[in-house]
């Protein structure tokens, strides 16, 4: 399948014009792995924003006891590093995969360039984007929530 066409069927591209995906598609390019491979890593830069094709994988944070626990897990056209590309920072989570998966990967830079000299594109894209790290961040404090909340979080 073409990167125009996958980008035409994943929901972050989907206020976008054929023409619009048509510059955004020579961005892009499809990755694999297998169970186990990290995605991204925390305290790492994070070049890629990606966009899960298949698979699952699963969104870990490193304690101050070197331990991780997992936040969440996401599948099929969940997007990965959204928060490195509004914030410019290393990865703040290491995302994994706990099962094979194909994602598609957009370089960073060059979207961001992308997006800064196309304000049509740009503005589609970043609402986008915003809702999914606003959906992202709601599930969390949730998840968190109900940990802390039951008796072997300790706020019972």
């Amino acid at each position: 399948m073409s990167a125009h066409e996958l980008l035409y069927n994943l929901s972050l591209f989907s206020e976008l014009t054929d023409t619009e995906i048509d510059v955004i598609a020579p961005l892009c390019h499809e990755v694999a792995g297998q169970a186990g491979d990290r995605i991204i890593e925390e305290g790492e830069p994070v070049r890629y924003l990606y966009i899960l094709l298949s698979g699952e994988v699963s969104i870990h944070k490193r304690r101050a006891d070197g331990q991780y626990v997992a936040l969440a897990s996401v599948g099929k056209d969940a997007v990965l590093g959204e928060l490195t590309f509004f914030k410019f920072t290393p990865a703040s989570a290491t995302v994994k995969a706990t099962e094979p998966f194909k994602a598609l990967a957009i370089d960073q830079a060059n979207l961001q360039r992308l997006l800064d000299t196309d304000s049509k594109i740009g503005s589609k894209l970043y609402k986008k984007l915003a809702l999914v790290a606003g959906k992202r961040l709601k599930t969390m404090i949730s998840q968190y929530a109900e940990r802390v909340s039951s008796p072997e979080g300790g706020l019972s």
